[in-house]
């Protein structure tokens, strides 16, 4: 190493000998520090320090551990962030010649780099882009360049040093940063990470990385209040005006007050029948839950844009969880990018079942997973599913577990426009037989579900309600956590039947209104067995035909059955679901389950609904949704129907959708809001055509934020 002869020749006695020289070693390294920490534009005092740390550098296999501690602690205590970059070199050069020098310093020297990742804690300064809150976050030119010299100094102590890896990862999970740390620091820190992971001496650790990310970002998620994000402008404001106080389908039109769960139980009784009747015989399609908000929204005029001309910012935390997102998004592109999508989705799915399943206030981070599934739908969808059935079944995971994939089963399956028909009328299969063995087990044994008695039960409108009947409140509540993953797996059937039965059933049920109407007095009707519902070979449609029908069948049989068991899984589940299924499977046709709604036992309407939560409703962090390419991927409703994402037609053709990978930015498209509901079905349509071009990247606040204060807070 160039150098002073005379500097590397005292340097190499003081450490050697340790006598008095050493003593001026110290004192002349602590003067320069110190010089160059009062006067940092001193070129003089700079170049003094940096030769300096280079002679000792030089000696650096002189050094022992306690002999000469206060030199080496004098130069990793300089400040990285706020030296001269030639002191900067000095300082992480010596620290690499050091770690692989002496094993006994490996972990202060990785301390170090950890440490340096983020800046101190400092004011604000204006003129620094990364600290702009309303923009997209932008590293400094400075963090650039002491991040750079860190990760090429990194990355050779990684390959030179086997254990470094592994002696680094838990430094790099304890000095994570602390959830109110501002978002520059925390965006800092998550990219050090990602570019570490990326680097390929940090393969050793690539995954146990990501999965530390992921608790991290759970850790901010749970923080954040739906109230707090709801207002910021998505360009679908139209849609939801008061989300705290709404219940899942609140933005779908039904008013808060309809939904009261602190109302008496006549004033819930009378709800339930105006849910299960609300447009009850109307043709067109139109869900039970759109209402006056619709109503109110269409003639709000100048009222609405005064009301959003003074939202409020965007949430800190939220903003904050915005650009992590985004970072991780980008660092799981590049992944898949290098052909690494099989680990990836491993560790992710690790990830989400060791952590994420079971936060029930996670609002974003299960989004990656989404991201995943989107890029490969084949693979990751598949995989998923297989695994929260798989759970749902185990009855040795926890009953909470359990519900919690069932709430996962029924967003995906609602929200996914990707997923092939197929996949999702499979899982439905698989979600009603569990359901029905279920009852089977629970059911008393005069009245298991398929025997003459408990269809004599149904028919008669469900008078033996021996399971609640005589139960206090307390005992109530009681049953239904008892039975809570049962009601979880049929509130999951009714959801995904809402966006899926018309869709589905709609085309294929139309021509047999009259022969598969549904029956009155709440008997199901007979499943259509005429040759016209059978697929013709060859036919392009039969393979849809057949699902159709499966549905219908579905519904019918296993679903009827469960919805007439004693135990009244229509009561428990979520009203807002309940109501609108009844109402798509009486005007569609496929059953009439209106006198079940109707005739519940009072006790069971007086219940808290099922405490549930759908964990893929509307993405809201305006600038990273543009990587779920939201505008071909996600289902959203509209009018009162599930609108399928533009150019995802969700056939079983379209496995690889989405392989490619093509990120648009599809927030960019503006911030205008959507137009008001239209008089006609023809401008229901023209309005549905337009959101699809200009919702790119946009969602709507949340189906299912609340089931009141308790489940969310």
């Amino acid at each position: 190493m160039p150098g002073n002869p005379e500097l590397n020749a005292f340097v190499a006695s003081a450490l050697l000998k340790r006598d008095k020289t050493y003593e001026e070693l110290k004192s002349l390294l602590r003067e320069c520090r110190k010089r160059v920490e009062n006067e940092p534009e001193n070129e003089e005092a700079v170049l003094q320090l940096s030769t300096l740390i280079c002679a000792v550098t030089a000696n650096v296999s002189a050094i022992r551990e306690r002999k000469h501690e206060a030199i080496v602690s004098d130069i990793l205590g300089i400040k990285l962030w706020s030296t001269a970059p030639v002191v900067l070199s000095a300082v992480l050069e010596f620290t690499r010649n050091l770690v692989v020098a002496n094993s006994a310093f490996t972990h202060t020297c990785l301390q170090l780099i950890v440490y340096s990742f983020t800046p101190p804690p400092a004011p604000p300064n204006p003129t620094d882009p990364s600290q702009d809150p309303h923009g997209p976050w932008r590293p400094s030119d400075q963090a650039l360049g002491v991040h750079e010299a860190l990760h090429s100094v990194l990355s050779r102590v990684m390959g030179l040093v086997p254990t470094a890896p592994t002696n680094m990862l838990p430094l790099i999970v304890a000095q994570m940063p602390h959830k109110l740390r501002d978002r520059n620091t925390q965006c800092l820190y998550l990219s050090a990470l990602f570019r570490m992971a990326e680097d390929r001496a940090g393969a050793p650790i690539r995954e146990a990385l990501l999965t530390a990310v992921v608790e991290h970002l759970l850790s901010l998620d749970i923080e954040i209040r739906w109230e707090d994000i709801v207002d910021v402008p998505t360009g679908e404001e139209e849609e939801a005006e008061d989300p705290v106080n709404e219940d899942i389908f609140e933005l779908e039109g039904m008013l808060a007050s309809e939904l009261d769960i602190n109302a008496n139980p006549d004033e819930v009784a009378r709800r339930h029948a105006m849910m299960a009747l609300r447009q009850g015989g109307a043709g067109d399609g139109r869900g039970g839950w759109e209402g006056a908000v619709g109503t109110l929204h269409a003639g709000g005029g100048d009222g609405g844009q005064a009301q959003a001309s003074i939202r409020p910012p965007v949430d800190e935390m939220a903003n904050k969880m915005d650009s992590m997102m985004e970072l991780a998004f980008e660092h799981l592109n590049r992944r898949l990018a290098a052909g690494d999508l099989r680990q990836l989705w491993d560790t992710l799915l690790s990830a989400f079942e060791r952590t994420i399943l079971n936060t029930h206030r996670s609002k974003f981070t299960q989004f990656l997973l989404y991201f995943a599934c989107v890029k490969n739908p084949s693979h990751c969808s598949a995989s998923l599913v297989r695994l929260l059935l798989m759970r749902l079944r185990d009855t040795r995971q926890p009953p909470i577990t359990r519900a919690a994939c069932a709430a996962y089963l029924a967003s995906f399956l609602a929200r996914a426009a990707f997923l092939p028909e197929s996949l999702v009328v499979r899982t439905l299969q698989d979600l009603a037989n569990f359901c029905v063995s279920y009852c089977k087990s629970a059911a008393p044994s005069s009245a298991a579900p398929g025997s003459s008695s408990f269809r004599g039960q149904a028919a008669a409108g469900l008078s033996d309600t021996r399971p609640f009947a005589g139960l206090t409140s307390e005992d109530n509540s009681s049953q239904t956590q008892r039975h809570q993953v049962l009601y979880a797996a049929v509130q999951a059937v009714l959801y995904v039947l809402c966006y899926h039965m018309q869709p589905l059933v709609g085309p294929a049920n139309h021509m047999q209104r009259g022969a598969a109407g549904a029956a009155g007095g709440g008997s199901p009707p007979a499943p259509s067995t005429g040759a016209s519902a059978a697929p013709a070979p060859g036919d392009a449609g039969s393979d849809r035909r057949a699902r159709a029908e499966t549905v219908l069948e579905l519904v019918r049989g296993p679903v009827w059955e469960v919805l007439n068991h004693p135990l009244q899984p229509l009561g428990v589940c979520l009203p807002s679901v309940a109501a609108e299924f009844v109402h798509q499977a009486a005007s569609l046709g496929v059953v009439d389950c209106r006198p079940l709604l109707a005739q519940l036992e009072p006790s069971t309407r007086s219940q808290r609904p099922l405490e549930m939560f759908f964990p893929f409703d509307p993405y809201l962090l305006r600038r990273s949704s543009r990587y779920l390419q939201l505008k071909s991927s996600y289902v959203r409703w509209r009018h009162g129907h599930p609108q399928s994402a533009a150019g995802a037609s969700g056939a079983d053709g379209g496995d690889e959708a989405g392989e490619d990978g093509a990120d648009h930015a599809d927030s960019e498209d503006g911030d205008q809001e959507l137009s008001g509901e239209s008089s006609s079905e023809q401008d229901q349509e023209e309005d549905a055509d337009s959101d699809d071009d200009e919702l790119a990247g946009r969602s709507m606040p949340s189906d299912a934020t609340v089931v009141g204060a308790a489940s969310v807070g």
